[in-house]
């Protein structure tokens, strides 16, 4: 029941935080059999360039770098996008999406 909840979340590509939505500089979904992973940039809070690089695997977002430059955040992502392709993943781009969180999937 929960990789199927997991999966609907992904391909909705949002989730609701009480009104607090983060717009997705890049967003790759990464699927391998059954299995989904998705790589993605955010924006931090603070400066117009800082950003994270977000990496999902198990339904589990893990912040895998950042940094002050979106340039660098994206060579991280593309480093991790290029491994799992290596390894037969079927990887492609969401070119329009939004991303935010509930306090209840945090919790979880």
């Amino acid at each position: 029941m929960r990789s199927i909840f997991v999966v609907l979340a992904l391909v909705s590509v949002s989730f609701a935080r009480a009104g607090e939505d983060q717009k997705v500089a890049q967003y790759v979904l990464c699927k391998h059999e059954r299995t989904v992973r998705t790589i993605r940039i955010t924006p931090e809070k603070g400066g117009a360039q800082d950003c994270q690089v977000m990496y999902s695997k198990s339904g589990v977002d893990d912040i895998v770098g950042q940094s002050r430059s979106l340039s660098s955040c994206q060579s991280i992502l593309k480093n991790i996008q290029e491994n799992l392709e290596a390894a037969k993943w079927s990887c492609r781009r969401i070119e329009s999406a939004k991303v935010s969180y509930s306090d209840e999937m945090v919790a979880r």
